[in-house]
């Protein structure tokens, strides 16, 4: 009944929202979850400090962000004001989805839907991930026919992006993600703490179960192999990210934290939303799964992955490329052989240089921090 009363009110809203005229050059975002990260936040941001029309709908419970040059820019989404902002837009950017707006979806689709997405996308996903159902499919391609343009952060990924959003490919314009505009300048700007060698650890989530935690899932792992480790090596610090929604994972990360106080600290959803914010601060990344470490390769970052159950993973979410392609560091499958990794990232990885070029040629045309202005451009060519 409730999903009914939802969906009764969603369509009302956008029957009367197709009696307000839009107003060109007027552009919404919003992200589900009140989410304010990736892609949406940094041509948010980027649009507010070039005084362009830009607005933020947050839903209830969202504090919105102090922002010099965009105070006034963040509007409560469940108002008169919201409702006439996403009513008289040019432009709706969403990130995720439809539901990036919410019961506002129906007026937003009517306006030019800009799709960003969130990463660069080397998972399967939408109408390419393994687990899509075929009612899943039409209802996602009922979605994506409103979507006016995509982005993609190469030639190569807008075949795959055209591929798992279901549009075509000619909608699809090789940008280069915002998120990497702020990369590239919080690397460039920000002093790092040369004094310290901070590793980010960040595995994907998983949609099955496991038998092991995530975090250095070996079976050679013990606390003294890590304490003399970090003895010859005090400076390491370890950041450990658990999704939000693994449980059992944010336990094993707090206790690790706990364990280790002086070279490992947890850096969860709480205590920084959006990864992206801190993303630059790091010399090392660990990953499984995730595009996480594609940004920092701009940087040549050398990254470590922990694949312990990929033949599992490949076939329940499944990659949308060659796995060993698109992965240009050490796959670790023991305590020894992370710390081992681990020491030769400090080195820069020199054995890995090539393949990093490789990949950076695969998934970056543009290795500028333009793409902001490049999205902007071609938003305006519609």
């Amino acid at each position: 009944m409730k999903k009914l009363l939802f969906v009764i009110l969603a369509w009302t809203l956008g029957g009367l929202g197709m009696l307000i005229p839009r107003k060109p050059g007027l552009i919404v975002f919003s992200q589900a979850r009140n989410r304010y990260s990736g892609n949406s936040r940094a041509l948010f941001e980027w649009m507010a400090r070039n005084d362009h029309q830009a607005y933020w709908l947050y839903a209830r419970g969202f504090t919105p962000v102090e922002l010099p040059e965009a105070s006034s820019r963040f509007v409560a989404r469940a108002g008169l004001a919201g409702f006439l902002l996403c009513a008289r837009a040019e432009f709706a950017v969403i990130s995720h989805g439809g539901s990036d707006f919410g019961i506002f979806w129906p007026l937003a689709k009517r306006a030019r839907v800009i799709m960003l997405w969130h990463a660069i996308g080397i998972k399967r996903a939408g109408l390419t991930d393994h687990k899509a159902t075929p009612a899943g499919c039409r209802e996602r391609l009922r979605e994506t026919r409103f979507y006016s343009m995509c982005i993609a952060s190469s030639d190569i990924d807008c075949y795959n992006t055209a591929a798992f959003q279901g549009v075509d490919v000619r909608r699809v314009s090789v940008t280069g993600l915002p998120r990497a505009d702020v990369y590239l300048h919080n690397r460039e700007s920000e002093i790092t703490h040369a004094d310290r060698f901070k590793v980010l650890y960040a595995p994907t989530f998983r949609d099955y179960d496991l038998d092991r935690p995530l975090f250095f899932p070996f079976d050679d792992l013990d606390d003294a192999a890590l304490r003399g480790f970090f003895a010859e090596q005090p400076d390491m610090e370890i950041h450990l990210r658990p999704h939000p929604n693994d449980t059992d994972s944010n336990i094993q990360a707090e206790q690790l934290a706990a364990g280790f106080p002086d070279n490992i600290k947890l850096l969860t959803e709480k205590i920084v939303g959006d990864v992206d914010s801190v993303l630059h601060q790091y010399e090392a990344i660990v990953t499984d799964y995730s595009s996480i470490y594609m940004e920092p390769l701009l940087a040549d970052v050398p990254p470590i992955f922990v694949n312990f159950d990929l033949r599992e993973y490949l076939s329940t979410r499944g990659m949308a490329y060659d796995y060993d392609l698109v992965t240009p560091g050490p796959k670790v499958g023991s305590t020894t052989e992370m710390l081992k990794a681990l020491s030769d990232a400090r080195r820069g990885a020199p054995g890995w240089a090539e393949h990093r070029e490789q990949v950076r040629k695969m998934f970056f045309t543009h290795r500028d921090a333009n793409a902001c202005s490049r999205v902007f451009d071609a938003m305006k060519a519609l």
